[in-house]
């Protein structure tokens, strides 16, 4: 269940590593933000979810309930990207399952198959997912760094689960485009 936002502000700020060193931060400010679907926050879990997979890190506020108390609604979220091969049960990880994008738990692993069971941390699950469609780990929630999870991180050029990250843009086929709400985390 995704719950609506009305006038959340909301800042989406992204970080990537330049090939000569050193980083490029960029921040957006949406301002007053007013969504109800859950097709609208679906449309930018995607949205982050590719550029997470463009090498990004990208932070976020969250809305739902269905990961507290490990993520409240209107949680900042910081999320970069992740070799899948090496996420452990329990950790935090933006992945599409069954064709919806989630900022959820990894409850099962499966190396041999290369997959993961993702699920919410209320008991839920998503189903399993390949992994080819875990993009990136929370490296930090609510300021609070996520144990364990920045040794997960992958850079530009590194490989991913088999996959390497060459540059921002449009890597899987999808346009790059400007997110303008919040994001769930249900």
């Amino acid at each position: 269940m995704v719950t609506p936002i009305d006038a959340c502000p909301s800042v989406l700020e992204t970080t990537s590593r330049m090939p000569q060193g050193g980083t490029l931060t960029r921040q957006r400010n949406w301002g007053s933000l007013s969504a109800t679907g859950s097709d609208s926050f679906g449309e930018v879990l995607k949205q982050i979810a590719q550029r997470v997979a463009d090498g990004e890190t990208v932070t976020f506020r969250s809305t739902g309930n269905s990961m507290v108390p490990l993520i409240h609604s209107r949680d900042e979220v910081v999320v970069s990207p992740v070799d899948p091969t090496r996420v452990q049960v329990g950790d935090i990880v933006l992945t599409k399952v069954a064709g919806n994008v989630y900022i959820h738990l990894v409850k099962a692993i499966e190396p041999a198959k290369r997959r993961v069971q993702i699920g919410n941390n209320r008991g839920g699950i998503n189903g399993w997912t390949g992994f080819d469609r875990v993009y990136g780990i929370a490296v930090s929630v609510a300021g609070t760094e996520r144990p364990g999870a920045r040794a997960k991180v992958v850079q530009r050029g590194e490989e991913r689960g088999g996959m390497a990250i060459h540059r921002p843009g449009n890597v899987r086929g999808h346009p790059r485009t400007h997110l303008s709400w919040a994001a769930s985390a249900s």
